[in-house]
């Protein structure tokens, strides 16, 4: 991460600072920090917000909606199991049909 990320993020915090009741101000924060995989950063700078009494709600519903983002990110990137290959499949056949066939070969002898 290069500082022109940091100074970007940096940025539009000042700016939710001085106009913390504009939601858009905190929703541009929090893409500009999901967009950047800095969403626990995110989250920290409304943890210290939480300190004044005036912002604890705004700021509680933020950390709030950064965890959501963050929970969001993770089950995407989540990969889906791959199904075995068709082949696997076959010789597993194969050989469950040639283990009964023994067995009932067994039975009848």
């Amino acid at each position: 991460m290069d500082s022109s990320d940091d100074d970007v993020l940096d940025v539009l915090w000042r700016n939710v600072l001085g106009d913390w009741d504009n939601p858009k101000a905190h929703d541009g924060f929090l893409q500009m920090a999901w967009e950047r995989g800095e969403l626990g950063r995110a989250a920290g700078k409304y943890r210290a917000a939480l300190q004044d009494p005036e912002r604890q709600e705004i700021a509680q519903a933020k950390i709030k909606a950064a965890a959501l983002l963050a929970m969001q990110e993770m089950e995407g990137s989540k990969s889906s199991p791959h199904p075995a290959p068709r082949w696997i499949l076959w010789v597993a056949g194969a050989l469950c049909a040639a283990a009964l066939g023994l067995l009932a070969w067994a039975l009848v002898r």
